[in-house]
Order: structure tokens, then C-alpha cells, then sequence
């Protein structure tokens, strides 16, 4: 965990290994199958030393039995 006035600062106070990456959820706003950023992950993409990872917001897992209502 990391504080800083801005997103990249914060991001430059932690110590990343190389091996490392980052697992994000996809916007809010994202529609069904869809990845979309919003102002946060697009700054955390641009700032990140590792590689980031979008994981769709509405992701099922291709054994899962559970659904999802909207």
C-alpha cells in the first residue's frame, strides 16, 4: 500500500519486483465482455514499472455454474 498526492507518486514510493504484476478490475461503466479503463487504471497503466493485467468486470470463469443479474 502506498500514499501519494498523485496516482504516479504513489506508485513511485513502492518497490516492484520484475516478476511482479498488477490485477485490476475493468471500469464500472464497462458494458458486458468489455474492458474499460477508467482515469485511474488508464494513470496506473502509464506510471506502472510491471505489466497490468484488465480483468473484465462481468468475468466468468468457464467451469462456473454461478450467473450474474443485472
Amino acid at each position: 500500500m502506498a500514499q501519494g498526492k498523485t496516482i504516479e507518486a504513489a506508485i513511485e514510493q513502492l518497490e516492484w519486483d520484475e516478476s511482479e504484476i498488477v490485477l485490476i478490475g475493468s471500469s464500472r461503466l464497462a458494458e458486458r465482455s468489455t474492458i474499460f479503463m477508467g482515469t485511474t487504471a488508464n494513470k496506473m497503466l502509464r506510471a506502472l514499472p510491471v505489466p497490468m493485467v484488465v480483468v473484465p468486470r462481468y468475468h466468468l470463469s468457464r467451469n462456473s455454474t454461478h450467473s450474474i443479474q443485472l
